[in-house]
């Protein structure tokens, strides 16, 4: 009788297992949509960054020029600190699929465990 009991317990572990393991899953997918998004929207915002410095500089900073050699302008203008941080690229096999020629980074949104093969 133990033995059965036993067994019943192990039965449900494994099955409580498999259904955690299936929430896992589904949650790393929803997590690598979420990174995919923010990576897209972080690659907009350097782009707007860079359209912006190069708006400043062709355009903006040459006006600024002409008005301090024409001695209109009592201080030069404050010298911006250049951009240096950058993001921390996915480097785990499981969070990569393949990397298009654009550079963004893709996500799984199925684990090979939930098409029967292993995690990993």
């Amino acid at each position: 009788m133990a033995l059965t009991w036993q067994q019943d317990a192990v039965a449900g572990n494994a099955r409580e297992l498999f259904e955690v393991g299936r929430e896992l899953c589904e949650r790393l997918g929803t997590l690598g949509g979420h990174t995919a998004s923010l990576g897209r929207a972080l690659h907009r915002a350097v782009e707007d960054h860079d359209r912006f410095v190069g708006t400043l500089e062709r355009r903006v900073l040459v006006s600024a020029r002409r008005i301090r050699d024409l001695d209109l302008a009592d201080e030069d203008l404050a010298t911006p600190q250049p951009l240096e941080e950058s993001v921390r690229p996915l480097t785990a096999p499981e969070l990569l699929e393949d990397v298009p020629e654009e550079g963004v980074v893709r996500i799984r949104r199925e684990s090979r465990a939930a098409n029967g093969g292993p995690l990993g």
